[in-house]
């Protein structure tokens, strides 16, 4: 198994744990991380894109196309999602947005985040990650 995968993993658990401890801030945060990393796994695996390939690709793609690292994964995996099929690429594109939106509140923003707020961002998490890996069975 990947180290960038267990990481996934181990995330998506801690995001659980925060909530439970009323920590709905770092949850969110680590909601949305869980479901990137996984994203990177995917683009690995299933796109046999090596993580030195993935980087040398992100960098690139901020020279040439201005997406950042979070912009180019969300985009790489959408497309091919959307490729499959565009019903499971909305979900997708509905999800991620939210979830990135979430995140870009609980990091960046002075807001309190709430038990809601966290619930919200921790089980579109769940939605996201489980859609990866029924689609790209990572």
């Amino acid at each position: 198994m990947s180290e960038l995968k267990e990481k996934s993993k181990f995330n998506i658990q801690a995001a659980e744990l925060l909530q439970d401890k009323s920590l709905f801030a770092p949850s969110v945060h680590c909601s949305y991380y869980s479901c990137l990393q996984l994203m990177k796994v995917v683009i690995n695996e299933f796109l046999e894109t090596s993580f030195e390939e993935l980087e040398k690709n992100i960098k690139d793609a901020q020279e040439t196309q201005k997406l950042n690292t979070h912009t180019y994964i969300i985009k790489i995996i959408g497309d091919n999602i959307r490729n499959g099929s565009r019903e499971k690429h909305a979900i997708f594109d509905r999800n991620i947005k939210a979830l990135k939106r979430f995140r870009i509140s609980s990091d960046y923003e002075n807001v309190q985040i709430t038990t809601s707020e966290s619930d919200k961002a921790f089980n579109i998490a769940k939605d996201i990650r489980a859609q990866l890996k029924e689609i790209f069975h990572v």
